[in-house]
């Protein structure tokens, strides 16, 4: 799914599949405090985020079948809103294939999404972006915002 929009403002409602995080995190409400919740909750999520690592699937046969990382349950649905005043552009983009690529320059973040059966080709795409990232910061004028995704 891929959503762009180009506009001042707008209002967006998605109707889609539960959140596999907070799917997960559900499994935790049973373990007491909410100080308790919050600390498996965030265990929960580390656990998928590895999980979902493209170094995980670097030795993938190109186009393959993905992984089931979080299986589908029939029914269970989520609804995302977004609501942002004086916007240029904006999308948005989900796939349960997606693979997450992770890089640092400096205190910046740089995420890659990548769909799993093409993981194994594109093991270098976050460092990649954040290569370029330091080389327009020092060229252009430093990037402002703390990661780029």
């Amino acid at each position: 799914m891929l959503i762009a929009i180009s506009l001042l403002s707008f209002i967006i409602s998605i109707n889609a599949p539960g959140d596999p995080i907070d799917r997960l995190a559900k499994s935790s409400e049973s373990e007491g405090a909410a100080q308790q919740q919050s600390g498996a909750s965030k265990k929960i999520r580390q656990e998928l985020r590895k999980k979902l690592d493209i170094e995980n699937f670097k030795d993938k046969i190109w186009n393959s079948t993905p992984s089931v990382i979080t299986p589908y349950k029939e029914g269970e649905r989520k609804v995302w809103k977004f609501h942002a005043e004086n916007v240029h552009d904006f999308a948005f983009t989900a796939d349960p294939t997606y693979r997450i690529g992770e890089s640092w320059w400096e205190d910046k973040v740089c995420y890659s999404l990548v769909q799993e059966p093409h993981a194994s080709k594109w093991q270098n795409a976050a460092e990649f972006g954040s290569e370029c990232l330091k080389v327009f910061s020092e060229d252009f004028g430093r990037y402002v915002y703390h990661k780029v995704r």
